[in-house]
């Protein structure tokens, strides 16, 4: 612990996104985990409290939200059709089950 500094621990969601092009949803994911262990740490160990609130202060990053992209019924039937092996059977069984839910979702 005592390697752990405010600096290294925000330069590691920079070097998530510039060096391991992670997107800023992971980055903020990565953040969240973080942030959850020095509060874990803070309760449990009040004698470095001090060193550990900096660290919560990491901010987030605004992310956008990419729109869902559905499968057309002709690339589901594509998928259905090539089931040769066990994997294909249930990747094609998969497509069925959220095809089947995106219909009802359509037909309200």
């Amino acid at each position: 612990m005592d390697d752990l500094d405010a600096n290294m621990i925000a330069a590691f969601p920079d070097h998530l996104e510039n060096e391991r092009a992670n997107s800023p949803a992971i980055r903020n994911c990565r953040r969240a985990a973080l942030r959850s262990f020095f509060k874990h740490l803070l309760r449990n160990d009040l004698d470095n409290a001090l060193r550990y609130t900096p660290m919560l202060a990491l901010p987030s990053k605004w992310a956008r939200l990419q729109p869902a992209r559905y499968l057309e019924a002709a690339e589901i039937r594509a998928i259905i059709d090539a089931r040769q092996t066990r994997q294909r059977w249930r990747d094609s069984t998969r497509c069925c089950f959220f095809s089947i839910i995106a219909a009802r979702g359509s037909a309200r």
